[in-house]
């Protein structure tokens, strides 16, 4: 029972009897952030397998829209996950505020700050009045001296880690009866299935 949650939460890729690769959609996230970040390409470099150059190059082009995006699309999983449902029609902005105040920690000003940004981005590509930032702790941050509200870029895989660990630790702490509830609604909704190709 326990194997979909860890799968799910900590480490995916098991080959089915079918033959395909299943994924967990929030470690996809999980792994699509890193390389967004510039994470994956940083690894690389440190095995020599990419030299500075090139490096300095593949930073320089990072997508922040698809980074930012994919934290978004993490937000509502996670939401998704600990109600065992999609949100019904009026429901997302609840679902979405509530996983960023329980699983990511904002408080309910940053939350609708962040809902704001999270809405430019989908619906109108652009973050209008609202910004980017690269420094500090916090994933949305209040710049008094503008008056609005700023992403952090820096902090929002760090907040992505904390939210995964907080939502996996309030599982596995339930009743095993609870539990295989959540095991039934993962195994349903919350993994990708992917061919592998041999050559």
């Amino acid at each position: 029972m326990n194997d979909y949650i860890e799968e799910f939460f900590i480490s995916d890729g098991v080959l089915t009897k079918i033959g395909t690769n299943r994924k967990s959609v929030l470690l996809v996230a999980f792994r699509d952030m890193q390389f967004c970040n510039g994470i994956f390409f940083n690894s690389l470099r440190s095995k020599e397998k990419i030299d500075d150059k090139l490096f300095e190059h593949l930073t320089l082009h990072l997508p922040i829209f698809s980074y930012l995006l994919t934290y978004f699309a993490a937000i509502d999983c996670l939401s998704r996950v600990w109600h065992m449902r999609s949100p019904k029609q009026g429901e997302t902005q609840k679902f979405f505020k509530e996983s960023a105040e329980t699983w990511f920690g904002m408080n309910k000003r940053q939350s609708n700050a962040l809902w704001r940004v999270r809405n430019g981005l989908s619906h109108h590509y652009n973050l209008r009045k609202d910004g980017i930032n690269s420094t500090g702790s916090s994933p949305i941050l209040y710049r008094k001296e503008r008056r609005n509200w700023v992403v952090n870029i820096t902090a929002v895989f760090g907040s992505l880690r904390l939210a995964k660990k907080k939502l996996y630790e309030a599982i596995k702490k339930l009743p095993k009866t609870k539990q295989a509830e959540f095991v039934k609604y993962i195994k349903k909704h919350c993994f990708i299935y992917t061919q592998i190709i041999v050559d």
